[in-house]
């Protein structure tokens, strides 16, 4: 065994050598295959590489993008995210842009999205420059030599940097600061180049600008940099000598420092093993995350030995593929109510880990039982291979994923190129094309040697999670290998596949549907078909002239909802459709449906909201009728299971303990909802529908009751002749009628609801100024402050479109306005956001402002809100805030189902587009001026702060 081992190491000190070797050698020198000859490459006296690629696309922008090798790697431990403030500093004053580079983008017509910087294992940063642009590519060209050469590093920029760091870790992590360390520190001790954030506060007390300067001084250098420019190029030798004459002069270092190979230092380490805490941030003992997480990770060292390459990237596609298999594999394991969780993770594609799988599981009991049934997964993959099917279908995925990559133009090549520079990944001619032609031939004998030989070895390096207390932190290394070696040695059956319905409704079933007559009412100004079913549903068609794609998209809707309850019911009618979306519908449960529809295109979700139930559903060619009987399922057949059940509000409470998404804005937003008399929720078209979310949803967890969920479902969803149903897309009335007739026509009524929307108060608020504290939720701890500022006011019109268009222009000349607090007069602050919306469900207007901050800066912003609106009172918008902001609403475009839905639903005139424009471009500032001072006023004026006083 010690041989084995001896032998194994020796081969791996090779790799890693040879990997060492490449990458330390120039990008383009190193390659054995040349780069692709489209891409005009250079590189100068002084190290810095550019690339320039024309794409035939007209009137496409140019993607300038610069690359920095200074990221975490090259960070010690005193040094934790320097690399990310010297991003930020970027957009801060620079030698040729003393006020900053979005000071001097201000008559460009130059959105804040289209320049932008990121910072990880490299720093990038990105321009998009509008077709045919030459003086704001000259701005983008010298933007980029100030960030290469010209950054400032004061004391000023510098605590406003420091400011902006922790308010963007604050909104990233929120009140999972424990998770947050936990996660850094179990990566820290596994990957070389990795640091703890636990001490992340304390760390930005504690530097200032001439640490910083040392950081930019040691790794901003020529050698370590790259441009590429994308897009549309006419004269490729024009812009290569742009980039020669600004690059050119940019100086080496005297003494460089070596820079360090995290990935090479990896692939050296001996295996590793590391177990922490996860710190409990709350007091309330029912809400402890009891579960820990097992990491599980394997080593692909041969994958960057050749990246530089084909067979590199082929061993990278095949490491790829290996982890989609696994991942499928492991969704089938923990496919039953009340499993854990295990998945698969390329780590290289999406936090820029060397190559390797990742499989991680969490479990909440049953530590050792969760990771040997992992482990035996692995095993029985490693034993026997996968089947044809598998592999059939993980080729067309990864097939179609390269077409969809590659005619995505720019995306695709930026990709590519920042691949070429900093992984050196071979980038030849006709690249995609090989790929292609290369995974369409490979065997399944082929991979499933490779998979054999990947899998043989048990897991190098392994990483365990648990919270304050847990019995898993006194777990050894010895332990934990011995579980796993324990679960490899033991035998595995051959893997069966799963049973896959064969159909959602069968023969008979069908057959006893039949078409039911309508009322043909006609075409409207919308130029939609109008019918109306004898069972009373009204179905609105409109096929679009000029599909995009295949896909047909439906939305039904009706104006019942939650509220159409008793109170104590109301929250069993609210989860009602994900209760039953976690059963089922006839006899499948969810696994089952699942298994159906993977080998289709069909999508559909039922809701519920307070004041409205729907379905939302798309579907392309071949499976319309598909979706169509899936939706009758819904409407008639909902699966109930108390297993079920009892599964979807233990998911619940863990997906409120583990979610992803920011849960201190969700309850925000709610407390101001709730303040504010608005009873609808927030609907997505054409996908799922969040509904309520946040501390409220969890807690209407324990109001829900099974019975009470189903009966309200049964009520809603039974109240047929109040649902309208809009469809478009690709299809002819010929076609679509009689499905419309069969599925649609046959919904049964069986009950009769009260028509909520007519008899809600849509004017239910006191008069301003009013000023509201919020008292966060119990689940957790604040450790700065949510700030909004609201001026609403009922809409006496709610049909007036013209003025709902002054509103929209009026948000985005407050949202331009917003961002001069973080960039112009630096404020501490990460995320603003101006508004000026029609809120159709409650018909009234809301325009202000919504943000995180210090405690420290409230009263400061609070006063820096007010005063711009008094700007605007006044007329105080400079000409390019007003044209942008004019301009973004001109662009913006509604989707066809929500013109659709809010003509029908919210009765809103139809207006057509040729008429939005002209209305839109006869707009003034004094049109604005006038809509400001209308709707913007004491009586109208709400300001609402969530803070945990005692933790300030």
């Amino acid at each position: 065994m010690n041989t084995i081992k001896k032998t194994i190491f020796l081969l791996l000190t090779s790799y890693v050598c040879i990997l060492c070797t490449a990458q330390s050698e120039n990008p383009v020198h190193s390659a054995t295959l040349p780069l692709d000859n489209s891409i005009r490459y250079g590189q100068l006296p002084n190290g810095f590489s550019y690339y320039i690629k024309s794409i035939e696309e007209p009137l496409s922008d140019l993607y300038l993008n610069l690359y920095v090798k200074a990221g975490t790697d090259q960070e010690d431990k005193s040094q934790l995210n320097f690399a990310h403030a010297i991003e930020h500093l970027a957009f801060k004053g620079t030698k040729n842009f003393p006020l900053g580079i979005r000071d001097s983008l201000k008559h460009s017509n130059i959105a804040i999205t289209d320049y932008r910087g990121s910072s990880g294992e490299t720093t990038n940063y990105l321009f998009k420059v509008p077709h045919n642009n030459g003086a704001v590519l000259d701005i983008a060209l010298l933007w980029f030599s100030d960030i290469a050469t010209g950054l400032r590093f004061t004391d000023e920029y510098t605590d406003q940097v420091k400011g902006e760091l922790v308010e963007e870790f604050l909104i990233k992590s929120g009140e999972q600061l424990s998770e947050s360390f936990a996660t850094s520190s179990l990566e820290a001790e596994l990957f070389p180049g990795r640091n703890s954030n636990i001490n992340f506060f304390e760390h930005h007390k504690n530097y200032g600008p001439k640490e910083l300067q040392k950081f930019y001084n040691d790794w901003y250098r020529p050698d370590l940099m790259a441009i590429s420019v994308v897009g549309n190029i006419k004269d490729i030798d024009a812009m290569e000598r742009r980039l020669k004459d600004r690059f050119s002069k940019i100086q080496l270092p005297l003494d460089p420092k070596t820079v360090p190979n995290s990935d090479a230092d990896y692939y050296m380490r001996p295996p590793q093993f590391a177990i922490v805490e996860r710190k409990t941030d709350t007091a309330n003992v029912a809400l402890v995350d009891n579960s820990v997480t097992f990491q599980l990770f394997f080593r692909a060292p041969s994958v960057l030995e050749k990246i530089h390459t084909m067979e590199g990237v082929k061993r990278l596609i095949k490491l790829k593929l290996l982890i989609s298999i696994v991942n499928k594999r492991l969704e089938e394991l923990t496919s039953k109510y009340n499993s854990f969780n295990a998945l698969a993770f390329d780590r290289f594609s999406i936090s820029s880990l060397p190559p390797l799988l990742e499989v991680r599981l969490k479990t909440y009991s049953r530590e050792k039982e969760a990771l040997q049934e992992t482990v035996r997964a692995l095993k029985q993959l490693q034993e026997y291979g996968i089947l044809e099917e598998e592999w059939d279908e993980v080729k067309r995925d990864y097939l179609r994923d390269l077409n969809v990559g590659y005619e995505n133009g720019t995306r695709y090549w930026n990709k590519e190129i920042f691949n070429h520079f900093k992984y050196n990944e071979a980038l030849p001619s006709d690249k995609q094309e090989n790929l292609k032609e290369w995974l369409s031939g490979l065997s399944l004998k082929s991979f499933n040697d490779h998979l054999f030989q990947f899998l043989s070895e048990m897991p190098k390096d392994i990483g365990i999670m648990a919270p304050t207390g847990h019995k898993a932190l006194s777990l050894t290394e010895n332990e934990i290998r011995f579980w796993i070696h324990d679960a490899y040695k033991g035998p595995v059956e051959d893997y069966k596949l799963p049973d896959v319905p064969k159909v959602l409704m069968g023969d008979e079933k069908v057959a006893d549907l039949k078409e039911i007559n309508y009322t043909d009412k006609g075409a409207d100004i919308s130029g939609a078909r109008e019918l109306l079913l004898n069972n009373g549903v009204r179905v609105i068609l409109k096929p679009t002239s000029k599909a995009s794609s295949n896909k047909v998209e439906l939305h039904g809707f009706s104006p019942n909802g939650a509220l159409s309850f008793p109170k104590p019911n109301q929250s069993s009618a609210l989860n009602s459709s994900n209760i039953v979306r976690n059963a089922g519908v006839g006899k499948m449960d969810k696994f089952a449906l699942k298994r159906f529809l993977s080998n289709t295109s069909i999508r559909v979700n039922p809701y519920t909201g307070f004041m409205e139930t729907g379905i939302v559903g798309n579907a392309e060619h071949e499976d319309v009728e598909g979706m169509f009987q899936l939706i009758h399922l819904y409407f008639t057949a909902p699966r109930m299971d108390k297993v079920a059940y009892n599964d979807w509000k233990s998911g619940e409470k863990k997906a409120f303990l583990n979610h992803d998404y920011g849960l201190i804005s969700a309850d925000f937003s709610n407390s101001i909802r709730n303040i504010t008399g608005d009873s609808f929720l927030s609907r997505g078209f054409n996908s799922l529908t969040k509904g309520l979310m946040g501390s409220e949803q969890f807690e209407s967890i324990y109001r829900t009751d099974m019975v009470d969920a189903y009966e309200a479902y049964g009520q809603l969803f039974g109240s047929t002749e109040d649902f309208t149903f809009i469809i478009t897309g690709d299809f002819s009335y010929g076609s679509m009628v009689p499905l419309v007739q069969k599925y649609l026509g046959n919904l049964p009524n069986t009950s009769k609801l009260s028509n909520t929307l007519k008899e809600v108060d849509l004017d239910p608020l006191p008069k301003g100024p009013v000023f509201k504290e919020i008292t966060p939720p119990k689940y957790y701890v604040m450790k700065n402050v949510n700030y909004a500022l609201k001026y609403i006011s009922k809409a006496t019109d709610p049909a007036n479109w013209r003025e709902q268009i002054k509103i929209d222009v009026l948000g985005k000349i407050i949202w331009n306005m917003a961002w001069d607090l973080r960039f112009t007069k630096g404020y501490n602050i990460y995320l603003i956001t101006g508004f000026g919306k029609y809120n159709m469900d409650m018909r009234r207007y809301e325009i202000g402002f919504d943000l995180s901050c210090s405690n420290e800066e409230l009263e400061l912003l609070r006063k820096e809100c007010k005063q711009i609106i008094s700007k605007i009172k006044s007329g105080t918008v400079a000409d390019h805030v007003f044209e942008d902001s004019r301009n973004f609403v001109m662009k913006n475009r509604i989707n066809e189902q929500k013109r659709l839905y809010e003509h029908y639903y919210h009765e809103q005139p139809w207006v057509s587009p040729a008429e939005r424009k002209r209305f839109i471009e006869s707009l003034t500032i004094k049109d604005i001026v006038g809509i400001v001072n209308k709707y913007c006023n004491d009586g109208s004026l709400f300001e609402f702060v969530m803070r945990d006083k005692e933790n300030l």
